[in-house]
């Protein structure tokens, strides 16, 4: 394989990297592909004796703008602009909290997120899709902190359990290791 043809490698796979970051579509990569191997033909039949001619810094130059250049046009294509309206009306209701049970629920902390996961049982009539807890962190001393976490993106039919894990909270350094938690089941929504 002569440099000509790694250039145009090179410009194939910035090609392919573009298309794919701005989501054209496979007809668009597809075209860039057949490009490139049309390209490579060519390269390869016509200049394959000028091939010892490129010295590195051509060969850089012919990588490095081309890269930047693709670079800063992906970046700038990559914009949306999206309409101004209103959110479609919320069509959750409420479901007693008491229908609701978490199996095996767990606190972790780590890399300053706090995260909780497990199981839900949705013993309602309804679809759960969002559970609020209030959480309680203590220690030997007493309470440390306390918040309430949206546990959201749900969907337990009714009578089943379902995982979850989310991260909750804001990011902090938690350095005690000796916590322990609790939780209560403040208010859960689902459709009907």
């Amino acid at each position: 394989m002569n440099t000509n043809q790694l250039i145009v490698l090179w410009y194939g796979g910035l090609a392919f990297l573009a298309a794919f970051l701005s989501n054209l579509g496979p007809g668009v990569t597809m075209a860039v592909g057949l490009a490139v191997l049309v390209l490579l033909f060519l390269t390869g039949w016509h200049h394959s004796h000028h091939a010892h001619r490129l010295n590195h810094r051509k060969l850089m130059v012919a990588i490095v703008l081309p890269s930047c250049l693709i670079g800063i046009l992906t970046f700038m294509a990559d914009t949306t602009e999206y309409d101004v309206g209103l959110p479609p009306p919320a069509v959750l209701e409420e479901i007693s909290s008491q229908e609701i049970q978490l199996v095996d629920p767990k606190f972790h902390h780590r890399f300053f997120l706090d995260r909780l996961s497990g199981q839900i049982k949705n013993n309602s009539p309804k679809t759960l899709n969002q559970l609020k807890l209030h959480v309680t962190l203590y220690d030997d001393s007493g309470l440390l902190e306390e918040f309430d976490a949206t546990v959201k993106n749900l969907n337990i039919p009714p009578g089943q359990t379902g995982s979850f894990s989310q991260t909750v909270g804001d990011p902090r350094a938690r350095l005690k290791k000796d916590v322990k938690w609790t939780y209560q089941v403040l208010s859960a929504r689902g459709k009907a």
